[in-house]
């Protein structure tokens, strides 16, 4: 009889350690801040370009967005901005900043796309 509950018990106990060793685990969740942080600073020792700008600016604005719950999707910068200076969370002071610093980006990302462009424009040239 003791024989019997015994094995019942280390089944059962086997079972059960079998299926939390297997059962998916939960996904960790790292802050916005982290996340945000380690993109910027594997960032920081990169020349400065357009792709980075861009890649700068992607996460500015994805933590700004999760921050303050603006709604989700792609904007462009006037959109974005629209958006962030509407948001009575944000205020006016750092809608304003930021949105000055995602313009400069654009200028610069843009800035170095067009010169790339007549440089090429040039070299076809006979």
């Amino acid at each position: 009889m003791w024989i019997i509950i015994g094995g019942t018990a280390l089944l059962v106990a086997g079972v059960f350690l079998v299926w939390r060793l297997t059962s998916p685990k939960p996904p960790v969740l790292v802050p916005i801040e982290v996340q945000t942080r380690g993109t910027l600073l594997a960032l920081r020792d990169k020349p400065e370009n357009g792709a980075l700008l861009s890649q700068i600016s992607q996460a500015l604005r994805t933590i700004r967005r999760r921050r303050f719950a603006l709604p989700p999707g792609e904007l462009t910068t006037t959109e974005f901005c629209q958006t962030l200076g509407g948001n009575e969370r944000v205020g006016p002071e750092l809608s304003s900043a930021l949105g000055q610093f995602l313009r400069r980006c654009d200028e610069q990302k843009f800035s170095s796309h067009r010169a790339k462009a007549a440089h090429r424009r040039r070299r076809r040239m006979p």
